[in-house]
């Protein structure tokens, strides 16, 4: 589990699981402004359903403290990536073209490839993308990471349709580059692990 801390949008430092980090912010007055915005975005990790580690919460387990004082009356929004969720945010959403910036934070990116023959098994390659989730046509292929080991995920053939078919990447905490750009292989890439040690 980790979170991403973000002013007003700007992404300041990925915090994990067992960091205990102060992190220094700019005061709104002396950057001119009224107020700023905090955002913290929390990802649910997972943990294992068994033994000792079932103790461990998710979340953020204690206060956050700015300037000494307990922050409080936080906007809490659930990211649950269920098919509802997905489907509401193809149709409904608002998409823009996003420039790629480096200081660009968590973001959802929509795309779409047309498969010309019959749909085949195939493997999605998210080298160059950070940490996040994978979707096409609303279905859930899985969480991908830099660290690795794999830098794919597996599309079943039943998932695609012969014609357009749609891609959504939520990435998590963006790389220095965003490539806003996967492509198919016939192949997995299984370990990318060691490229990131």
């Amino acid at each position: 589990m980790s979170a991403q801390v973000m002013l007003d949008l700007k992404p300041i430092r990925e915090v994990g699981y067992f960091d205990k980090v102060t992190i220094s912010l700019p005061s709104p007055s002396s950057q001119g402004l009224p107020s700023r915005q905090l955002d913290i975005l929390v990802e649910n990790g997972g943990r294992v359903n068994f033994g000792h580690p079932l103790a461990v919460r998710k979340g953020i387990s204690g206060s956050v403290v700015v300037d000494g004082v307990t922050q409080a009356n936080w906007k809490i929004y659930s990211f649950e990536f269920k098919n509802s969720f997905i489907q509401n945010i193809d149709r409904g959403g608002v998409w823009l073209r996003t420039p790629a910036k480096e200081d660009s934070g968590p973001a959802l990116f929509k795309g779409s490839f047309t498969i010309d023959g019959t749909p085949k098994d195939t493997f999605i390659d998210m080298q160059g993308w950070n940490k996040g989730v994978v979707f096409v046509n609303g279905a859930n292929l899985g969480r991908y990471w830099m660290k690795g080991p794999p830098g794919s995920l597996y599309v079943p053939a039943p998932l695609l349709s012969q014609g357009i078919n749609k891609v959504m990447v939520f990435e998590f905490s963006n790389p220095k580059s965003p490539p806003q750009t996967v492509s198919f292989r016939s192949t997995p890439v299984l370990d990318i692990s060691h490229r990131h040690r």
